[in-house]
């Protein structure tokens, strides 16, 4: 009786040992397919990061009009226009210098003109998004007697989304003194 029981223990722990290997396996081979997804998942991604990277750029010509408005009216306008690509940003600097005559003759040298920065330009369906700043200052005078002039100076930056072929207004302030408004309109044109 005793050796049964014997042999009976060591046929339940040769049991044992056998499911442990066999758990060992399985979980062995659980563990390979897991890093076999993650494999396949990290090549998927660089696949991708490859294809986006030999993607042909595109090319957009973006019209900037800054104009001065008064209701419907468009007292004042300048056009400024620049080529930009999804892989490149662009730029544009304008600059006078302006000598203005103060009370006891003296005269007092302004910088005016516009400034146009645009970054990372993106197609976004049949729209482009990109970052755009816009510094603007030019001189405007007074009605009084005698007409005085002083500088008018206006700044915007941000993220647009602007759809193409079609003139948008994608900043606009009102003047800090006077009636009328400053505006920056955009048009942003593909370029084969």
């Amino acid at each position: 009786m005793r050796d049964t029981r014997r042999n009976f223990a060591a046929r339940l722990l040769l049991a044992a040992m056998a499911a442990g290997a066999c758990f060992a396996q399985d979980t062995k081979q659980v563990q390979d397919t897991i890093d076999q997804a993650q494999e396949l998942l990290k090549l998927r991604q660089e696949l991708k990061d490859l294809r986006a990277a030999k993607a042909e750029p595109k090319f957009y010509k973006l019209t900037f009009v800054v104009k001065e408005v008064d209701g419907e009216k468009v007292i004042n306008g300048r056009t400024y226009s620049m080529l930009v690509s999804t892989l490149s940003n662009g730029s544009i600097r304008t600059d006078d210098k302006l000598p203005v005559a103060e009370e006891n003759n003296q005269f007092q040298v302004f910088n005016i003109g516009t400034n146009v920065d645009c970054l990372h330009v993106k197609p976004v369906q049949n729209d482009v998004a990109l970052d755009v700043t816009v510094d603007t200052s030019g001189v405007s005078a007074t009605s009084g007697t005698p007409p005085r002039s002083f500088v008018r100076n206006y700044r915007w930056s941000a993220g647009v989304v602007i759809p193409l072929n079609k003139p948008t207004v994608i900043f606009s302030s009102d003047y800090a003194t006077g009636k009328g408004q400053m505006q920056v309109e955009l048009t942003a044109t593909p370029v084969l």
